[in-house]
């Protein structure tokens, strides 16, 4: 860039990222949004997560005004915990997921964490993927049971 300065290209289809330190109103309209938690659920889930007491991580990304992605990163000692991490459908494998990430981790290295952590379903592929992408490793597995 003029001047000595470093120039970043951003292109225009680029997802805009924001980290909160506390839950907003916004923030939970587009998990619940995405997630597609409506009435009583959206009520009961925006409960749950406001009831979290440890440092908490809030990504948003936006592509061109569109609401396209959330997660969310709880800390715990030195670890970030991630969680709730939905991409929308129409901005699925355009670096969404990955841009929330990046910024999550800088996020939680600022707030005193070093490593990290997350659950994926062992059927999402992409997700696997892109985990396995940014040096995620699977550690272990486990099964939900249910009475029947």
């Amino acid at each position: 860039g003029a001047g000595g300065q470093p120039s970043e290209q951003v292109q225009a289809d680029s997802p805009l990222v924001t980290v909160e330190s506390s839950v907003t109103q916004r923030w939970l309209d587009l998990y619940c949004t995405l997630e597609g938690y409506t009435g009583h659920d959206a009520a009961t889930r925006g409960a749950i997560i406001r009831r979290i007491r440890q440092p908490l991580g809030l990504a948003a990304a936006t592509v061109g005004g569109e609401a396209a992605g959330v997660v969310m990163g709880v800390i715990e000692g030195e670890w970030l915990g991630i969680f709730g991490m939905i991409t929308s459908a129409g901005h699925r494998r355009q670096g969404v997921a990955r841009a929330l990430l990046h910024h999550l981790a800088h996020w939680a290295l600022a707030a005193g964490a070093t490593h990290s952590y997350l659950q994926v379903m062992t059927t999402n592929q992409a997700a696997r993927a892109l985990y396995a992408g940014v040096a995620f490793a699977e550690v272990y597995g486990y099964e939900y049971w249910v009475s029947g």
